[in-house]
């Protein structure tokens, strides 16, 4: 049982509840014991003043010695104590009940001599010396006579009887604490479970999480810490549900990605060596085959890239450049793309130089990756405008075109790996359908950020941000 959450739980609650009403019930009974020796004590002393005036009257003649002892033995009985009658020295004068000869005698020690001198009211709880076997509560009045103390009248109760007559309510505060403890441990058990039960549900979804059932969900019943770990845990595993569809889907794309190429090499290949292509067509299907492998090349490198992009394995050479001739290196190596589709490039650039600080090589394969994009997707003849635009501490660098467009519902996935907004378009412009998430990584690894605006069939604006500099 101590081994579970619901266990330790119910052992700690039920130990600290046990201990607690242990204790006040303890305390409990050692207050009603107190109450009721006190009151005893203030009944015999009560009773003490009525013998001692009984004890005047009989030095008055008013009563007889019979009559005396005859009242003093009806209290003895109606209070089951024994009362005694001393003198100021001590000595015991008259005792309530047969005693003898040996009994009579000086049992007071000399601080209670003292008190009584002083007219102060004894009580002690003991023996009383050794007169009794049994410990007895004693009452010490003292008795004037003429206004002067000339001796006492002691009572003593037993005090067995005192808690015999505390019996009852010692059991009802027993009693009363078994009850408590078993409402206690009921209660217990209802705030363990509430407690446990949501934990063994997040137990029993992580194991169905951990072998691949990700759609698993804990019901989510409260607000508190338990709700919001509910939470947590249903987002976790919607998120790994995520990431496993991506994995799934980028080795499916990998491997469609290789598999389209690798069949065109190997199908051109064969008909080379079976003779189906023969000599006078062979050099077009090489062509064919070298672009496949070119392709390919392409597809690997971009793997690469991305895969120590998203591991954080590639350092950044930082330095500081003009973006504003990076802008125009990077349009020069494109020159033949963009002649081809007779293009328009406008500039948009500073006369002066734009001082950037980032890693340069990196800034220059975006603008690439961004540029080539571009290229493919804007119809001949159209334009393309590039620009560099100081912000503070900050460059805006953009590339608008004038091709397809994006539809409003793909932007937010443009960025994933493997994402084609036109599929067959873009394989048969070339496209591995890596760039943009190439992009975006070295941009986030720059510490800057990305974003995109587009309207269908009008063009799209890719814009990043860089640090400026003062060079």
């Amino acid at each position: 049982m101590g081994r579970t959450i619901f266990g330790k739980l119910m052992l700690t609650y039920l130990s600290v509840i046990l201990i607690t009403l242990a204790v006040l019930a303890v305390l409990l009974s050692l207050l009603f014991q107190s109450y009721y020796f006190y009151e005893t004590e203030q009944t015999l002393i009560t009773h003490g003043q009525q013998i001692n005036n009984l004890v005047l009257k009989y030095l008055n003649d008013q009563i007889t010695r019979q009559e005396l002892e005859y009242a003093v033995k009806t209290l003895d009985r109606a209070l089951n104590a024994e009362i005694w009658i001393v003198d100021a020295h001590g000595n015991i004068y008259f005792d309530s009940r047969p005693f003898e000869e040996q009994w009579f005698g000086n049992y007071l020690e000399g601080k209670e001599i003292e008190q009584l001198k002083k007219a102060e009211i004894i009580t002690r709880i003991g023996r009383f010396g050794n007169r009794f076997n049994l410990p007895v509560i004693t009452v010490g009045v003292p008795l004037f006579i003429d206004q002067e103390v000339q001796g006492a009248i002691f009572l003593h109760s037993p005090v067995f009887g005192v808690k015999n007559a505390l019996k009852p309510i010692y059991r009802i505060i027993w009693l009363a604490a078994l009850i408590a403890v078993i409402f206690a441990a009921l209660v217990n058990y209802y705030i363990s479970r509430k407690f446990s039960r949501p934990l063994q549900e997040l137990s029993r979804a992580a194991l169905q999480v951990a072998s691949g059932k990700f759609e698993e969900k804990v019901e989510v019943l409260t607000s508190d810490e338990i709700g919001h770990l509910a939470k947590t845990f249903n987002y976790m595993a919607e998120e790994l549900g995520k990431l496993e569809r991506m994995r799934q889907e980028f080795i499916a794309n990998v491997s469609h990605e290789l598999r389209s190429p690798l069949t065109s090499i190997r199908g051109f290949i064969q008909g080379i060596l079976d003779g189906t292509i023969t000599g006078q067509h062979q050099e077009r299907y090489l062509k064919i085959v070298f672009e496949e492998t070119n392709r390919l090349t392409r597809l690997v490198n971009d793997l690469l890239d991305l895969a120590r992009l998203e591991s954080g394995s590639i350092s950044m050479n930082w330095s500081n450049f003009d973006v504003n001739e990076l802008i125009r290196e990077v349009v020069a190596k494109l020159e033949p793309q963009i002649r081809e589709k007779q293009l328009q490039i406008e500039l948009s650039l500073e006369e002066r130089p734009t001082w950037a600080y980032a890693d340069r090589d990196r800034v220059e394969q975006v603008l690439i990756n961004l540029l080539d994009n571009a290229i493919r997707f804007t119809p001949e003849g159209k334009k393309i405008k590039l620009e560099a635009v100081p912000d503070g501490d900050k460059i805006v660098v953009a590339v608008t075109d004038q091709g397809i467009g994006i539809p409003p519902e793909e932007l937010p996935y443009i960025w994933q790996r493997f994402h084609k907004v036109d599929k067959a378009r873009t394989r048969s412009k070339g496209g591995t359908g890596l760039g943009l998430a190439i992009v975006k990584r070295i941009i986030e690894a720059l510490g800057q950020t990305i974003s995109v605006e587009s309207e269908l069939n009008r063009g799209s604006r890719f814009s990043f941000t860089l640090s400026a500099t003062k060079g």
